[in-house]
């Protein structure tokens, strides 16, 4: 009769490398705990980078930043933020007509997160106040985009795409507007805006493609700041708030990938991530990584474009 033989097997050791499940958990399990405090950097980082209109609302807000980088329990205090509420307010008030829109979406959420520190439940407010800010954010910019006869023409980017510099390479090589024709454009629009220029109207050099790319870009952002609307205001995280992260996320790829504005690629980042859930944890991550590569948010496009990729 033969003896029964048996097989030892030994537990392997767990994995610690960089790019291990371990650490992996132990990264996320950090930006779980330490969102909030996150967050409220990011917020106030973006004071220090992107609040510049005026004289006195830069050097007043990167003094609150400063005091907040010395004292990090400030970041947490509702007064603190009401108060750097109240300077960008002041700053906005002598300068309403120059004043890039970002910079208001910017107050309304400073003072919504003084209100949210204040609130029984911060972390709970403060997703609640990102919601409804990115909600009717991109209401109101989808409403007024469905009421205006020109941007559902496609009038309002081909214009963009033949006078703004920002939208330069994308003319270039995608469009195909050539640079001499680009500079004319630009040359002429500057003087139809001087005030003391007795230009009445101008004729802007095209390319075929032009139109038909402003049409396309028209319908698209429509379409997808109605997505994004739809989803973020509505109630509960069923239904079409399932794709409230891939749809904001995809829109700040599709929009500042072409034409970089990181002040508002930047508070959108903030706003993702406010309104992230605990379990959301690789969403909190993207949206971190996009904040903080919004400075080169062209590259990409850059690098293609000079690889001949898009040309």
């Amino acid at each position: 009769m033969k003896s029964a033989s048996s097989t030892t097997l030994t537990k392997p050791p767990p994995e610690t490398g960089p790019g291990s499940s371990l650490q992996q958990g132990k990264w996320n399990r950090f930006l779980e705990e330490h969102a909030m405090h996150v967050l409220l950097g990011m917020s106030a980082l973006y004071i220090w980078l992107f609040i510049n209109d005026t004289a006195g609302t830069r050097h007043l807000g990167r003094l609150a930043v400063l005091g907040a980088l010395l004292f990090p329990v400030m970041l947490h205090s509702g007064r603190y933020w009401l108060a750097v509420s109240g300077v960008l307010i002041a700053g906005l008030l002598p300068a309403l007509h120059k004043i890039d829109n970002h910079i208001f979406l910017a107050a309304y959420w400073t003072f919504a997160v003084a209100a949210s520190l204040f609130a029984s439940a911060p972390q709970i407010a403060l997703r609640t106040n990102a919601r409804l800010l990115l909600g009717l954010c991109f209401l109101f910019a989808t409403l007024w985009k469905l009421i205006s006869l020109e941007f559902m023409r496609g009038a309002f980017f081909q214009m963009t795409f033949l006078v703004d510099a920002r939208f330069a390479d994308f003319a270039m090589y995608v469009a195909g507007v050539s640079g001499e024709a680009l500079a004319t454009n630009m040359e002429r629009y500057s003087g139809l805006r001087d005030p003391t220029s007795s230009l009445m109207q101008i004729s802007l050099q095209s390319a075929p493609r032009v139109a038909v790319l402003a049409l396309a870009t028209a319908y698209w952002t429509v379409w997808i700041e109605a997505v994004i609307a739809v989803a973020f205001l509505w109630r509960g995280d069923r239904g079409p708030a399932r794709i409230r992260n891939p749809a904001l996320l995809v829109f700040m790829v599709s929009a500042y990938g072409v034409a970089p504005v990181p002040g508002f690629a930047a508070l959108l980042a903030i706003l993702g991530f406010a309104n992230c859930r605990r379990e959301e944890t690789r969403a909190r991550w993207l949206y971190l990584l996009a904040f903080l590569l919004v400075p080169y948010s062209d590259v990409p496009l850059r690098l293609f474009l000079q690889l001949g990729w898009l040309g």
